[in-house]
């Protein structure tokens, strides 16, 4: 289970340049500080049983050949049971339960907006869905003061 945020950096200036490599220098550091957040925030709105879950995250920021910068934030866990091997982050993220004490005893994610996200399913993507508007000001913020700056 995965969730990406992409943001394009290749923008044609007069039909012949493409931005200087500060500003997608720029595009990957506030891509990577939002792939942070987003870890922290959905990291403390997953279920606490054992504290597997919160820790199996991983993260990565890229840059394609088309000049598109994504960052990918997932979260596995496999288990093997009875009834063969399932990922556990998997189910956590996708299925209705009732929360156990460790969950209840959690007070949430908290993203860059200040906004808190209760713990339970869709911790991820409530996270990114939520906090989509204001990534996508930060990233705008922090490029438009990097082309001030050329």
């Amino acid at each position: 289970m995965s969730d990406r945020v992409y943001f394009t950096t290749k923008t044609l200036i007069d039909n012949t340049k493409i931005l200087p490599p500060k500003v997608l220098k720029t595009g990957r550091r506030a891509l990577n500080d939002i792939a942070n957040n987003l870890v922290k925030a959905s990291s403390g709105a997953a279920p606490h049983k054992k504290g597997i879950l919160e820790d199996s995250w991983t993260k990565e920021v890229g840059v394609d050949s088309s000049f598109k910068l994504q960052a990918t934030v997932s979260y596995s866990v496999s288990e093997n049971s009875s009834g063969g091997s399932f990922n556990y982050a998997i189910a956590m993220h996708e299925n209705q339960y009732n929360l156990g004490a460790g969950s209840l005893a959690k007070s949430g994610g908290q993203g860059l907006s200040g906004k808190v996200y209760p713990v339970g399913n869709k911790f991820l993507t409530r996270v990114l869905e939520g906090e989509t508007p204001t990534y996508r000001k930060l990233i705008d913020r922090r490029i438009k003061r990097t082309v001030k700056n050329l």
